[in-house]
């Protein structure tokens, strides 16, 4: 949840599972950014802000310099922009590749524990059918 300077909401996520998101002001202010975990588990955190627009507009107007190099003069941004990118999308990836590695571990343990239910349930099937065979003579009756 993120509130203004007068304690009015600007935006609220709760029980949205978006990774990132954008919102706007109606006047400059300071910000105070609220996290809440409603899980039983802890939980981390990666927060990282883009405040703002970085145009410089003191250096020249547009009647003046063609859009090429306007582009040039804000290279910085664009590559703080792209830096802040990669940045997201490699703790995405770590956070995919965590969980992607916890799943497969749950299912080779599963699948582990079936397959040696299965082992035990095939001898105790032998031994029991072994048992009703030599309780019976050449004749086919029980013998008592």
């Amino acid at each position: 949840m993120e509130f203004g300077e007068e304690r009015e909401e600007v935006y609220n996520a709760l029980g949205k599972s978006e990774h990132r998101f954008e919102y706007g002001l109606r006047k400059a202010g300071t910000l105070r950014t609220c996290f809440k975990n409603s899980g039983t588990r802890d939980a981390g955190v990666r927060y990282s802000a883009s405040i703002g627009h970085r145009w410089d507009h003191e250096k020249a107007t547009v009647k003046h310099i063609d859009p090429t190099y306007e582009r040039l003069n804000n290279v910085e941004a664009e590559v703080s922009k792209l830096m802040q990118e990669v940045r997201y999308h490699k703790t995405r990836a770590t956070r995919a590749m965590h969980t992607v590695k916890s799943v497969n571990a749950r299912v080779l343990r599963w699948s582990l524990i079936e397959a040696v239910v299965m082992v035990c349930a095939s001898i105790y099937q032998f031994y029991h059918v072994q048992t009703l065979f030599m309780n019976r003579d050449r004749r086919g009756t029980m013998r008592v």
